[in-house]
């Protein structure tokens, strides 16, 4: 039923965003910068924010579900804190990365770092010590801070404001405002929901409370993140995510108590086979501080054995991923979708006979192969050049 529903309310809000007047924004908002060409819908009221927010889960679903299980994503069982805490350095994760907040034309960003969420929650599931695991996952996010701001600027091609945020600071905070939305929403089931926290950060109450706290200056704001995240809060459930959505429905982003908060959901990160996102798949499978070189070699002989179907090449796959930011490199992209079109219109000729159309459909795919070989090499020099800026290659 979810993945209906989650479709149905992505379907609406794409049309909403490409035209109902005084409601939606418009996806030829020249605002959202490279953030543009990923973005599937907006929710906007027409006024220029000052900061873009976005956060960063400190452990991804794919590693999530191994932890929950008492086992880490490499097979070895978690018996102490210290487990995690070595599994941890090879974190973050480069889709943790890029899917943290997407790049706009704002000089000013605010990403928040989920430390203590997923210190309680591991440490409530397998008995451990919160506040061994809350160093770990402190010490991930301050590392992946660095990143991000990193990410940020050379997507952007400009020095930047960042401004990290730990929930570990505010865990007061959180339960304070979490109060208020369950005021709002007339929901009390809220407050024993420790999801609801993130619930709140997609109201006017968290631009609220980060103004509250220093961090902000001004409330409005733009939420630019996978747009996924707002179709989790947005809809019914009863697995945790649930009570605002009729709020949002009376209130939505960019609107009513909500006027301040502005959204955009952009395509994050597909994982390398194409079947799925990336934050699905463990570390192992992702590309990470300790396999990034390694992923990047088999990812360019794959990619140049068999260059055809490009949907099914990992070098088209991880440039869409990575290089979207970069105008050389989408126009390296559409090259090689046009060698792909010349190449099946070629395909479509017949030879004569058995024989003839073995030889022909072979010359044709030698010369294709052969064209569309440089632009493949540049896009892996590039892909290579960010992996080292972003500290995975070392």
């Amino acid at each position: 039923m979810a993945p209906i529903l989650y479709r149905e309310r992505l379907e609406s809000w794409k049309t909403e965003s490409e035209g109902i007047p005084g409601k939606q924004g418009d996806l030829r908002d020249d605002y959202l910068g490279s953030s543009l060409y990923k973005t599937l819908f907006t929710r906007r009221n027409g006024s220029t924010p000052n900061t873009t927010i976005g956060g960063l889960c400190v452990v991804y679903s794919g590693d999530l579900n191994y932890l929950m299980k008492g086992t880490l994503p490499d097979g070895l069982k978690i018996t102490k804190p210290q487990d995690i805490a070595r599994w941890s350095r090879n974190l973050p994760r480069l889709d943790q990365i890029v899917d943290s907040i997407g790049p706009t034309t704002s000089d000013t960003y605010l990403c928040v770092f989920e430390d203590s969420f997923f210190a309680s929650l591991i440490s409530n599931q397998l008995g451990l010590s919160q506040g061994e695991l809350a160093k770990v996952f402190r010490d991930v996010s301050e590392r992946s801070s660095e990143i991000v701001k990193k990410w940020l600027s050379l997507s952007t091609g400009r020095s930047i404001k960042f401004v990290p945020v730990y929930t570990s600071d505010i865990d007061d905070l959180l339960q304070e405002y979490v109060v208020r939305l369950a005021g709002e929403v007339g929901n009390q089931k809220i407050l024993r929901a420790e999801k609801s926290k993130i619930n709140m950060m997609y109201t006017y109450l968290w631009p609220a409370l980060l103004k509250r706290a220093g961090y902000l200056q001004d409330e409005n704001v733009l939420c630019c993140e996978p747009f996924q995240h707002f179709l989790e809060v947005a809809l019914p459930s009863r697995n945790g995510y649930y009570g605002i959505d009729e709020f949002l429905e009376d209130n939505p982003w960019g609107y009513g108590k909500n006027s301040r908060f502005q959204t955009a959901g952009f395509v994050p990160m597909i994982s390398l086979d194409g079947q799925t996102f990336a934050r699905q798949t463990p570390y192992t499978e992702s590309v990470n501080q300790a396999n990034a070189k390694k992923k990047l070699v088999d990812s360019v002989q794959r990619g140049f054995n068999q260059p055809f179907p490009l949907n099914q090449n990992p070098i088209v796959k991880e440039s869409v991923n990575l290089l979207f930011p970069f105008e050389d490199s989408r126009q390296l992209i559409r090259d090689v979708a046009e060698i792909e079109k010349e190449y099946k219109n070629a395909r479509k000729g017949k030879g004569n006979g058995l024989i003839g159309c073995i030889a022909e459909s072979s010359r044709v795919k030698n010369k294709f192969g052969g064209k569309i070989i440089a632009p493949l090499e540049e896009l892996s020099s590039q892909i290579e050049d960010l992996y080292s800026r972003l500290s995975f290659i070392r």
